[in-house]
């Protein structure tokens, strides 16, 4: 297990005892289900992956705005498939999508509105509809999918109030 806080610890006999692995991840944290060995963790504006269960890091905040990250999800069926949303109020960046680790980043915010966005989620439903994505703002939840061009809102009756986990 992983924990975050001015550094990230790893445990692996169930919290006994905690190894630091010496980057910051107070921000969030993210572990790939299809490789259990690749972790991503953030501390404001820096995302670091790691390929080895956490040994060693990878500075991948290149291409991304420099805005604080608030979250990061990550592709239960493929783990170099990850997100992050940004929180604060710029105007077209609130989500961006890495294919390759964070390698490269792509804003992928459309038409989100201009509040902090909290929280992110995939969806794993086997590609049906594929990269269904959810994305918890300060105003409601809204939904994409690779049918979609841009998000929508995903209200179903649910208030207009501030989402922080999904």
């Amino acid at each position: 297990i992983y924990g975050g806080y001015s550094d990230v610890y790893k445990s692996t006999n169930g919290g006994s005892t905690w190894s630091n692995m010496g980057v910051d991840g107070r921000g969030a944290m993210a572990i790939g289900t299809s490789n259990s060995s690749r972790v991503y963790a953030s501390s404001g504006t820096t995302i670091y992956m790691s390929d080895d269960a956490a040994a060693t890091w990878t500075n991948v905040s290149a291409g991304l705005p420099g805005i604080s990250i608030s979250y990061i999800t990550v592709n239960p069926d493929n783990s170099f498939e990850v997100y992050v949303t940004l929180d604060g109020y710029t105007a077209g960046q609130k989500v961006y999508r890495s294919l390759n680790a964070g390698t490269t980043w792509t804003n992928i915010s459309g038409t989100l509105p201009n509040v902090p966005a909290n929280c992110i989620a995939f969806q794993d439903n086997n590609s049906s509809p594929a990269n269904a994505v959810y994305v918890g703002t300060d105003i409601g939840i809204f939904y994409r999918d690779a049918n979609h061009t841009d998000w929508v809102p995903f209200r179903n009756g649910l208030p207009t109030v501030p989402v922080y986990d999904l």
